[in-house]
């Protein structure tokens, strides 16, 4: 996907680009679905390119080991793959178990071998319902357009979530229209097919499930009155958006993110990004970490940006977060304290003390980065330079700067 602004009317329209591979049959190649699809997308500011391979009648599984379908799935263009089954086997439990499951994944790892995302197309049952057959296998026999459409989306749903793949609702909104208004001509003569007004709901479901933006508002209606246009627009941003869903599902693009805590001037920093398996953090003061999670404690006071750069196999995202540090090392001039911090070298190895006395303390470089701690803390990996050495000592940090040199 990639971020645009188009200059329109002397104003800027910002959208983003997308490379869809469409994937079913004739209910997706009627009324040219794909390209409804992308005339949506430039009525909101979209740049939409799409292919499709959709032979009538074609399955899931056909598509897996055809020859046209793979060449698609070997070009690493494609941010989405729509993937639509025949519309009567997600139904029937012989051909959903023994085609529709299989084919669905096997077309949804070459999708994500691309890193792209494989979108399933909920379709929709036919109008008067009944027994659906395919040789000597059949389906319920469903008292009507509802009891089809129900088993159709569990269907969807059931292979979505084994999968962890999206899946864009276009049964459920049709579903919610034809409730609502059921005079509007939703399929075609044959009560299977798309009509324009059910080609439009599944315009609209996949747009707002691919892109995440809605499709209220839009100007594209096709042929459709711009009443019912609008009716369709909310139904399908009701259901795609509905708080209690998730219809789209990051399976492939990284995305960073972290959560953090503090204690004091010590921070803790956990990774919850997606899809990513390097990371390196740069916390802001010249120190950094290729850990998941990292732990920093900061010698300044002060303002800092932490930055995680989250890489994976399908790409690189960034997250940044503003911290303040309280409570971190301060110069011993700048307090009142009676206990003197000393130290020594015994051979190549720092001793510290309080008053005279032994004491455990932390050795930071000059940048932050904790180098050692304890009572007596081995140099011999160290460069030559100044170096800082804390303690807290009565309800104090107390802290020196040192030369270590070279024997």
């Amino acid at each position: 996907m990639r971020w645009l602004s188009i200059l329109f009317c002397s104003a800027f329209i910002y959208g983003a680009s997308y490379d869809i591979l469409f994937l079913g049959n004739s209910y997706t190649f009627y009324n040219n679905l794909p390209n409804m699809i992308e005339s949506m997308g430039e009525a909101l500011g979209d740049d939409i390119y799409q292919q499709q391979s959709t032979p009538g009648g074609y399955t899931l599984w056909q598509h897996s080991t055809n020859a046209t379908t793979v060449a698609f799935l070997e070009d690493p263009r494609w941010d989405f793959v729509i993937l639509q089954d025949q519309s009567q086997m997600p139904v029937i439990p012989y051909y959903r178990d023994s085609w529709t499951f299989p084919g669905g994944e096997a077309l949804a790892d070459m999708a994500w071998d691309i890193c792209a995302e494989p979108v399933f197309f909920m379709t929709w049952g036919s109008d008067i319902g009944g027994a659906q057959c395919i040789g000597d296998y059949c389906s319920a026999d469903f008292a009507d357009y509802y009891g089809y459409q129900d088993s159709l989306a569990a269907s969807y749903m059931r292979l979505a979530d084994t999968l962890g793949s999206s899946c864009a609702p276009v049964g459920l909104v049709w579903r919610r229209c034809y409730e609502l208004r059921p005079e509007l001509p939703y399929w075609s003569g044959d009560g299977r097919h798309p009509g324009v007004y059910g080609s439009y709901i599944a315009c609209c479901a996949i747009y707002s499930t691919v892109t995440g933006s809605t499709s209220s508002g839009c100007t594209y209606r096709s042929s459709l009155t711009e009443s019912d246009a609008e009716f369709i627009q909310h139904i399908s941003d009701s259901i795609v958006f509905h708080e209690d869903e998730d219809w789209r599902r990051n399976s492939t693009q990284v995305t960073a993110d972290f959560i953090w805590m503090n204690e004091g001037p010590q921070f803790f920093f956990e990774d919850s990004s997606e899809n990513a398996d390097t990371w390196i953090w740069h916390f802001g003061d010249g120190s950094f970490s290729t850990s998941r999670n990292a732990v920093r404690e900061y010698s300044v006071d002060g303002a800092y940006t932490v930055m995680l750069i989250a890489s994976g196999i399908c790409g690189t995202d960034t997250a940044y977060a503003e911290i303040t540090v309280e409570g971190a090392l301060v110069s011993e001039e700048s307090m009142e304290v009676t206990d003197e911090l000393s130290w020594k070298l015994e051979g190549r190895n720092l001793q510290t003390f309080i008053s005279g006395g032994p004491v455990s303390t932390t050795l930071f470089d000059t940048s932050g980065r904790r180098i050692a701690a304890g009572y007596s803390m081995n140099i011999d990996h160290l460069p030559s330079g100044i170096y800082i050495l804390s303690v807290a000592q009565k309800g104090h940090r107390i802290t020196k700067k040192i030369y270590l040199g070279a024997d």
